[in-house]
């Protein structure tokens, strides 16, 4: 029997106010007479069920989201709450997410419906977010992402419109999440996890501290996130150098000194594998980097197909909110022919 899909009882909301960039970082947001629109309060974030059904993939994706937001601030109390009514009713006070048809979005992979509790018409006038409906496209997969894959998955809707829902606009000119499309996601392993300049800008208007490195197989290249290299099985021979592009970013509240390191793998899972290139770096908070690393095909390694990954905080020192994020396979792997 198929599942009933959520009906919509509205499909538009009117923003009004003045959208506003912190002059030191790329996040953007909201304002009435000069103060941050945002929520005043922790508000509940409620899952719609029959859409997102228990253990889907969709399922978890939001559970990604609403954690990783989480760590960085805690706003938006996402758990446990869920929808069962199969109705998303728009400006009834509750906040809810849904997978909708893409037609019913305007094509759009998601969509923020925000309310307010005034238009901020007058010079004295306050505005708060008290309510942000989510929607999502029901054509996306929501799987767990692979980002050494040039695709555009689900997961990073879900990211995107909840900096939404959290009171964060589109930001079109640096490294970040919230661009108007939402590109590739830009995270280590198989997580999905807000940039760090929009992390700055949850905390800007909400406060909250928090620690996390991590690597990615992406980076800014003209304005675009782009994996950092071709996803393609280059032949090589012994003594021939082989040149990465690699990420490292922190969407954490302060500066981290980590050791960092590129290994080899005849598997394309990460494991123990033999290191091509260490060094020790210093991420600033919210902020990131791409450098390149020069590897040489050593004679050592035997006549095969290898992958390279990187790997950041290399001797587990640093305590971080998320550790499954230090590790990513890039996009390149090689195969010594000679």
């Amino acid at each position: 029997m198929p599942k009933p899909k959520p009906t919509l009882l509205a499909l538009a909301a009117i923003l009004t106010g003045v959208i506003i960039a912190s002059d030191a970082h790329a996040y953007t947001y909201m304002t009435c007479n000069n103060k941050p629109v945002k929520w005043d309060s922790t508000f509940r974030m409620y899952r719609d069920r029959c859409s997102m059904p228990d253990t889907s993939d969709a399922d978890w994706a939001y559970w990604n989201g609403g954690w990783q937001w989480w760590q960085i601030t805690h706003r938006m109390d996402w758990n446990w709450w869920y929808n069962a009514g199969c109705t998303i009713s728009h400006g009834n006070g509750d906040s809810q997410t849904a997978l909708v048809d893409r037609a019913n979005i305007s094509g759009n992979n998601g969509l923020a419906i925000r309310f307010y509790d005034s238009s901020c018409t007058w010079s004295w006038s306050t505005k708060s977010i008290i309510e942000t409906d989510v929607l999502l496209a029901n054509d996306l997969s929501y799987s767990p992402e692979n980002e050494s894959l040039p695709s555009s998955q689900g997961r990073g809707t879900i990211i995107h419109e909840f900096g939404h829902a959290l009171g964060l606009q589109h930001a079109d000119n640096m490294f970040n999440m919230m661009r108007p499309s939402p590109p590739r996601p830009l995270a280590g392993g198989n997580t999905t996890l807000p940039h760090g300049d929009d992390a700055n800008g949850a905390r800007f208007l909400y406060g909250g501290s928090s620690t996390n490195l991590y690597v990615s197989a992406q980076r800014l290249h003209n304005g675009n996130i782009i994996t950092t290299n071709s996803h393609v099985t280059a032949p090589v021979c012994h003594g021939q150098t082989v040149y990465l592009n690699y990420t490292i970013a922190n969407n954490g509240s302060s500066n981290r000194t980590a050791g960092f390191r590129i290994y080899i793998r005849n598997t394309p899972s990460p494991g123990p594998g033999v290191n091509v290139f260490t060094d020790t770096v210093t991420v600033n908070a919210g902020n990131q980097f791409t450098g390149t690393a020069a590897i040489s095909i050593l004679p050592l390694f035997p006549h095969g197909t290898y992958w390279f990954f990187w790997e950041i905080d290399t001797a587990n020192a640093i305590s971080e909110f998320n550790e499954s994020d230090n590790v990513v396979r890039g996009p390149l792997s090689i195969k010594i022919e000679c």
